[in-house]
């Protein structure tokens, strides 16, 4: 799952909308518009997967900056 917590909003929906853009407007604003962008929504996200059994989930920001880490573990805390 791609993740981008705090203002950044703008630059993590520009990242991924280049990186998906060869894929068409379409498909890259579907990717965009699903990145978790708060902490409420990264918690959600996990619980829900351990729910149906799932004991690893791949979160990936879409900024790159060390303290999107931080922000991960606190929102996961």
């Amino acid at each position: 799952m791609y993740f981008g917590l705090g203002d950044v909003e703008e630059a993590s929906r520009g990242y991924v909308l280049d990186y998906y853009g060869r894929m068409g407007v379409e498909t890259a604003t579907m990717i965009a518009d699903s990145v978790l962008r708060d902490a409420e929504s990264v918690a959600g996200t996990v619980d829900a997967f351990a729910q149906v059994g799932f004991d690893e989930l791949i979160l990936d920001p879409t900024i790159a900056d060390p303290g999107q880490v931080d922000l991960l573990a606190e929102a996961l805390a």
